[in-house]
């Protein structure tokens, strides 16, 4: 039995097969990636599958089911976890994107771009940065969700054209767990 903390990663062999564990909590609730090599993935997951189901002392302890993309995009937009390259990319500072103190180390040596990153640090500002919303949808609940890159107004009833943008939505969904509110992640000023 392990207690592996976030952050940290172990080597284990499951049904025969060299598998790296790492614990990542991006979707709201304690998350383990595993990699492996390719030609092992359906052999150790199926290995895993079958521990998590029936009588095992596993299946007593956890509840393990599969899941796609697309309940793990809601879990992670519900949790407020951005993803790189949908919520924020190279051009976006670490103090912007609500994942610095996860991801930048204050104490470590010389790095690039460590100027820049202490200079917002001493100032505490940034010029934009990753929120989560609740998106009221004047079509009512049958209405199109905004699409990654819909611009977002300061006052809701403003005609496109004359106001200007305050941000732009990067992520959306309908959240299960808010009762199919519409939520999403954005890029605001």
């Amino acid at each position: 039995t392990y207690s592996l903390l976030p952050g940290l990663a172990c080597l284990v062999r499951i049904a025969d097969h060299e598998v790296l564990i790492e614990r990542r909590d991006t979707l709201g609730e304690i998350g383990l990636e595993l990699t492996c090599e390719s030609a092992a993935a359906p052999v150790v997951f199926n290995a895993i599958e079958a521990a998590g189901t029936g009588e095992s002392e596993l299946a007593e302890r956890a509840r393990l089911r599969p899941a796609g993309w697309h309940a793990c995009n809601i879990a992670r937009i519900e949790s407020g976890t951005p993803l790189y390259f949908l919520d924020f990319d190279e051009n976006t500072l670490p103090h912007e994107t609500g994942v610095l103190r996860d991801r930048v180390s204050f104490t470590k040596g010389c790095y690039l771009g460590q100027e820049v990153v202490a200079r917002m640090e001493a100032r505490g500002q940034a010029k934009q940065r990753l929120v989560g919303l609740r998106i009221d949808r004047p079509g009512g609940p049958d209405a199109p969700l905004p699409i990654a890159g819909a611009e977002i107004f300061a006052e809701p009833d403003a005609t496109p054209g004359q106001a200007k943008p305050i941000g732009r939505v990067t992520s959306s969904t309908l959240s299960p767990m808010l009762g199919m509110a519409s939520i999403g992640l954005a890029m605001v000023r």
